[in-house]
């Protein structure tokens, strides 16, 4: 019953705000007494099952850039790849694995944490101006902003990120494409679910076969997950975006300490 709440509260902050599933309901998840790999894989799963909805819907909206995105996947896949084998192999045959492997993840949720909080501080204090740039087409990048290749860097960062905490496919890839692109908010909200359900396939595949993938837990959260979207779509009128991300970081620093302490 509890994991089914947990998937509720983690639908809630899904329909709100797009982001921030895997930043609190994973940890919540270890200090439960689940092993760390089984906690991140299965988690990978509910967001699976999330961001194709959203990479589906958006597909039909013809919101999915049309060049370069194939960057920001490659790079997904290689961070994944790397992430994914540093979790399922390398930690686990470390003495005391399940300890290292939570406290690594404790340090990176602070990490993603302490992103979010920047750019919402910027968002609010910063005073540099902004350079407008159209948007909408999806076929240039704004070259004094890294070029192609910056999509690659993003993509295999967030990749290694996300597949290491189910973390950051939202609350950490969109403000970093706006850095680097001049993709408009659809555009973003597309690449960040496909980026998502791309990333999460290869950490699903990489988990269960390292057999850290608990399908009654899977389906508990996915259960709680639905209907709390739609209540978060409904919260989401009431309470602006900024402060419940902020909220939600400052619950995730915590809980990220608590893991490495």
């Amino acid at each position: 019953m509890l994991e089914i709440l947990l998937g509720v509260v983690g639908g809630v902050l899904v329909g709100a705000t797009g982001s921030g599933f895997g930043t609190l309901i994973t940890p919540v998840l270890l200090l439960l007494g689940y092993r760390p790999a089984v906690a991140v894989g299965t988690m990978l799963g509910v967001l699976v099952a999330t961001k194709l909805v959203g990479a589906v819907t958006h597909h039909q909206l013809g919101h999915w850039p049309r060049q370069h995105v194939w960057l920001l996947l490659a790079g997904g896949v290689g961070g994944a790849l790397v992430s994914g084998f540093a979790a399922t192999s390398w930690m686990p045959a470390l003495p005391n694995g399940n300890r290292v492997m939570a406290r690594v993840l404790g340090a990176a949720l602070v990490g993603l944490a302490a992103f979010i909080l920047g750019q919402q501080l910027l968002k609010k204090f910063g005073t540099q101006k902004q350079e407008v740039e159209p948007e909408g087409t999806g076929d240039v990048l704004v070259r004094h902003r890294g070029g192609p290749m910056a999509l690659f860097a993003v993509g295999m960062g967030t990749g290694m990120a996300v597949t290491l905490t189910s973390a950051g496919s939202g609350s950490v890839l969109v403000p970093a494409l706006a850095m680097v692109t001049n993709w408009s908010t659809a555009q973003l909200a597309a690449a960040s679910n496909l980026f998502g359900w791309v990333v999460g396939v290869i950490g699903v595949v990489l988990f269960s076969h390292a057999g850290a993938f608990n399908w009654p837990l899977f389906a508990k959260v996915l259960v709680g997950t639905l209907p709390g979207i739609y209540l978060g779509a409904l919260v989401s009128r009431r309470i602006t975006r900024s402060c419940l991300l902020c909220i939600v970081a400052l619950v995730a620093m915590v809980l990220g300490a608590r893991l490495i302490f």
